[in-house]
């Protein structure tokens, strides 16, 4: 039971961490009820940890390892650099495009 405990205070910790953190940053509007304050506490480290399952998946697969190997022992790449530029560009427009599937989505259930 102590362990339980003591995992649960961790999360809520790591929570409250995250949540200030992501409010430090600009992330957003302040939640406006309880309700989403308390989603926010609990979501925090899911989302958290999603995201760095999707930045591990971004930055270290094949081709980030072919990326590395041609340009190891080079301080400044410029193939390093647009190897980042296309994979920001690609994931946004993978959000993007999330989001007007989504919005599409939304506008058939509605109507």
């Amino acid at each position: 039971m102590h362990s339980v405990l003591k995992l649960l205070a961790l999360y809520v910790a790591l929570s409250v961490f995250l949540v200030l953190l992501w409010l430090g940053l600009g992330g957003g509007e302040l939640p406006a009820t309880a309700t989403q304050w308390l989603w926010l506490l609990v979501l925090a480290v899911p989302l958290h940890l999603v995201g760095e399952l999707i930045a591990y998946g971004l930055w270290y697969n094949r081709a980030a390892r072919f990326v590395e190997q041609k340009t190891a022992g080079k301080r400044i790449s410029v193939f390093r650099m647009l190897y980042a530029f296309f994979m920001i560009v690609f994931f946004c427009g993978v959000i993007v495009g999330a989001a007007h599937f989504w919005e599409l989505l939304k506008g058939h259930i509605v109507t």
